[in-house]
């Protein structure tokens, strides 16, 4: 069953196929999550505000390969560690 495309914008393309609607990113195909420990040994989190569960949620730091250039996972780590919490790695 092919999918029908619903809209089309710079970034995503929103399609539908089977009664469901999906979101299909142009750029970043690829996401990556960042498992990451303070020099003590405490992991980190990131905490926030998630329309589609009207709520806060606490979850790892993460981000979308090449959505930003064309970083690869490892570099899209690191951002995304550092733009989230202010961590650096190595």
């Amino acid at each position: 069953m092919s999918a029908k495309r619903v809209f089309e914008g710079k970034h995503v393309l929103v399609l539908e196929r089977g009664g469901w609607q999906f979101v299909e990113r142009k750029k970043a195909k690829e996401a990556v999550a960042v498992i990451a420990r303070t020099p003590d040994g405490k992991l980190i989190f990131t905490e926030q505000f998630r329309h589609p569960v009207g709520a806060r949620v606490i979850d790892w730091p993460a981000g979308l390969v090449g959505d930003e250039g064309n970083d690869d996972p490892a570099e899209t780590a690191r951002r995304e560690l550092s733009e989230e919490t202010g961590f650096t790695c190595k």
